[in-house]
């Protein structure tokens, strides 16, 4: 019983402390996802969005906006609307399959937003870093909400011994056609496992 109250407590400490962004390993005082439960089958999360500023920027063809969030990561597909997304390590079982679902979300819409889209990232012949603006046609004429999924799980890996994966929450959708961004302010997240997580040693 003991190895397996202890295999928990791991999981709860990468799930708390263990974020990922663009500048690295978050603090533990900065997470917005809490842990609301845990068993050796499922993980219930709960995400809350922080404040955060929109900042106007000159495009080559008009006025776009960027949303501000400190060390957040970025959807990163070149030409798509460039938006924050929150990104977090999970421990999960060694092998099967691991499922993630949305159970409650409360959002808000702001309009006329125009959002810039993720340059393209290079280097100039004396090696300075460049960027050059990119807009995918139909990515900004589509009439769908991107990202579709507010929450998706990326692919197993292994950290200190341990199995994890990575969790990404997309609190920014935005429709392209109708210049709508959906805020999602609060989520409630339940990341389920085919095989358990951890095993009960009988022994002890």
């Amino acid at each position: 019983m003991m190895k397996a109250i202890l295999r928990c407590v791991i999981g709860l400490g990468l799930l708390l402390i263990w974020g990922t962004g663009s500048s690295g390993l978050a603090r533990a005082e900065e997470q917005d996802v809490r842990l609301l439960s845990m068993s050796d089958r499922e993980v219930t999360l709960e995400f809350t969005l922080p404040p955060f500023e929109m900042e106007t920027v000159q495009g080559p063809d008009g006025m776009y906006q960027k949303i501000c969030l400190d060390g957040w990561a970025k959807t990163s597909r070149v030409g798509y609307p460039e938006l924050p997304l929150k990104a977090v390590l999970v421990q999960v079982p060694k092998e099967g399959a691991v499922e993630v679902q949305v159970l409650e979300d409360e959002h808000e819409t702001l309009t006329n937003c125009r959002i810039y889209p993720v340059p393209r990232l290079g280097r100039s012949e004396r090696g300075e870093p460049t960027t050059e603006f990119v807009k995918d046609a139909d990515a900004y004429s589509a009439s769908i909400l991107y990202p579709e999924e507010l929450a998706t799980m990326g692919s197993r890996s292994v950290l200190r011994g341990t199995s994890v994966d990575r969790l990404e929450i997309h609190p920014f959708q935005w429709n392209a056609m109708t210049k709508e961004l959906r805020c999602h302010k609060k989520m409630r997240i339940i990341i389920r496992f085919e095989n358990p997580l951890y095993q009960l040693d009988d022994s002890l």
